[in-house]
């Protein structure tokens, strides 16, 4: 693929564009393009919905304290797929009952910048 091509796979896959994106981009693109293919076999997985699918992802973002602004692109994508706010607050809240307090902070505070940033 060339520049053109990676950075349209990387917004069709709804990625958050990143520093380290830009690094492989310039300096060892098929480095980027087999992390795309391998990200894109993710779409084959079917037995879970995507919106559950989000609804995990965000619940392990908590857990390792994924900063901004990719916990939020999972917040909004599980928005997007219909999630209610509340179901984001129960998966936060199993995180913390499971692994600490600190992993609630964490997603409650992304949650209210989201929310507060008009996520639609």
């Amino acid at each position: 693929m060339d520049e053109s091509e990676l950075r349209d796979e990387i917004a069709r896959q709804g990625l958050v564009v990143s520093r380290w994106q830009e690094v492989l981009l310039e300096h060892y693109p098929p480095l980027l393009e087999s992390y795309l293919d391998w990200a894109r076999s993710g779409e084959q997985l079917t037995e879970v919905d995507p919106k559950t699918r989000e609804l995990l992802v965000i619940a392990l973002d908590c857990a390792v304290k994924w900063p901004s602004p990719y916990i939020d692109n999972h917040i909004k994508k599980a928005l997007q797929l219909g999630a209610s706010v509340v179901e984001i607050i129960e998966v936060i809240g199993v995180t913390a009952r499971l692994l600490g307090p600190h992993m609630m902070n964490h997603g409650l505070s992304a949650l209210a910048n989201v929310l507060e940033s008009g996520w639609d």
